[in-house]
């Protein structure tokens, strides 16, 4: 467990977290709010800290592979560049579209299934890329159209 407080002049707001990158991406968030201090701690020995066991330990480790693989903010995948999340996740959609293709025991449904998640994809990831490039580009601020002579250039 995680916990972190964040010191403001007239408040302290504090949270916290069973997952580390929860806490890092909060501890982040209270970082540019301008507090006077933030403290970032593991706390060890909670008395409501329950260890699972059994059948709740499996379905807790379950939903937190659901959580890490289906939402962005706990993937590990988030921080990929746009490049190489187009070819991850190109590679991921033929490679589940053929597993989801051989348990219907269906050929044609690999055709179909690969083709919507490739055109899903790489039309999330173009626009992610063209995003990219139009934020790091700067645009000339020459807007003098004459040469040094007066002339067109």
């Amino acid at each position: 467990m995680y916990k972190v407080t964040a010191y403001f002049k007239d408040h302290k707001v504090v949270k916290k977290f069973n997952n580390l990158y929860d806490a890092i991406d909060f501890r982040d968030i209270a970082d540019a709010n301008y507090p006077i201090k933030v403290k970032f701690e593991e706390v060890k020995n909670m008395s409501k800290n329950i260890t699972p066991i059994g059948w709740a330990k499996t379905i807790l480790s379950m939903r937190d592979a659901w959580k890490s693989i289906m939402t962005i903010k706990n993937s590990p995948l988030r921080n990929l560049p746009p490049q190489l999340g187009l070819m991850v996740f190109s590679i991921l959609s033929v490679m589940w579209s053929g597993i989801f293709a051989a348990i219907i025991n269906n050929p044609y449904a690999f055709g179909v299934s690969a083709g919507g998640h490739l055109l899903v994809v790489f039309g999330i990831f173009i626009t992610a890329i063209v995003y990219d490039s139009a934020e790091k580009y700067t645009a000339p601020q020459n807007y003098n159209s004459r040469g040094i002579g007066g002339e067109h250039e």
